[in-house]
Formats: C-alpha cells, structure tokens, sequence
C-alpha cells in the first residue's frame, strides 16, 4: 500500500492492483486500503468474490464514479418494487409466512415511500454500497434494513429470516458480506 498525498493505492508487492475495467484500486480512506489489502491476501483480487471488500470498492471505481447520481438513485428506487426484489413480493404462502414476511422485511407500499426518502440521503460510497448488497442478494430492501438497524444480535436475526425466506442465501458468506456492507457504509 503506498499512500500518496491522502490517496491510497493497493499494491500486490511492487505492482499496483487494478479493477476488472483497468483502473488503479485507490482510496482516500487508510481503513478501507488496510482491508482491501487484507482481503486480496486472504480471498485474492477478485471481483466476484462475495467475502471480500473488493466486491463493493471495485464497483465504486469502475461504475458508480461514472454515471449521473440521478441514475444511480433511480436505480435504486427500481429495487424497491415488489416486481425487482423478493423480499417485497408477494408470495403464494401459508398466511403465517406472510405475516411473518411482512413483520421481517416490512410493508411494500411503506417500503417504497421510506426507500425514497432514505435514497435522497445517501452518498456515493452508500449508494454503492446498497446497489452491490441488492444486487449480490436480489434484494435492496436489506441495504435498507441493515443500514438502520446495525445491531449485531438484530443481523443475525435478519440473516437467520433471510436464510428462511431465500434458501439460496442461507450460506456463511452472508454474515461476511453483510459486515463488509457495513464496513463499506461507513468508510
């Protein structure tokens, strides 16, 4: 890692780490410079791997620096339909499901209108941060949820439920990719 006037570049010995698209991996954050450094070590410098750090900072370099705000925003306001994310859908399901969908992961009209409002308030590395965890889990609505309420025992709660919900995240890299999410959401 060498830090050149408050910017931090991530080297792989002498050589500098790049992004899929080519570009240099920088960060004016030391913290978030030590992890991704750690993670290139321990999971290697993949883009696709859902432990890493690098799957929300390699976005933030390649993508989300690109493109217009509002186009970002509205993307995430689209996750927010029941239509775009499963935790919002409604499902064929015993009503006891139902009831207990709703109670976990909140009301689909409500959700929408909170979403908006919470959208108007996030910067850059946030708005990455909550359209990497949507897309890697199909769902914004859990950017959401974990970015409001961060209390560990409330986590594994929401993992514990999302593991119920979507067989297809219940493996260990959710806890990881969640803690990396909030790592992101505060850098």
């Amino acid at each position: 890692m060498v830090n050149e006037d408050g910017v931090f570049q991530v080297r792989k010995g002498s050589e500098p780490v790049h992004t899929p698209a080519g570009n240099p991996v920088i960060t004016e954050n030391e913290a978030l410079a030590k992890r991704l450094a750690e993670h290139f070590e321990k999971y290697g410098e993949s883009a696709e791997e859902r432990r890493s750090i690098a799957l929300f900072h390699f976005p933030r370099l390649d993508f989300v620096r690109q493109y217009p705000r509002q186009s970002l925003e509205q993307q995430l306001i689209l996750g927010f339909d029941p239509y775009n994310d499963w935790t919002l859908r409604q499902q064929a399901e015993p009503e006891v499901f139902a009831q207990r969908r709703l109670k976990v992961f909140g009301n689909p009209e409500l959700r929408r209108k909170e979403g908006r409002l919470w959208i108007e308030g996030l910067n850059l590395n946030r708005i990455c941060a909550a359209l990497v965890l949507g897309k890697a889990t199909g769902s914004v609505n859990l950017a959401f949820l974990a970015s409001r309420n961060k209390d560990p025992e409330y986590l594994q709660h929401l993992i514990k439920e999302v593991a119920l919900f979507n067989h297809g995240l219940a493996d260990d890299s959710l806890e990881e990719l969640l803690a990396n999410f909030l790592f992101y959401w505060e850098v």
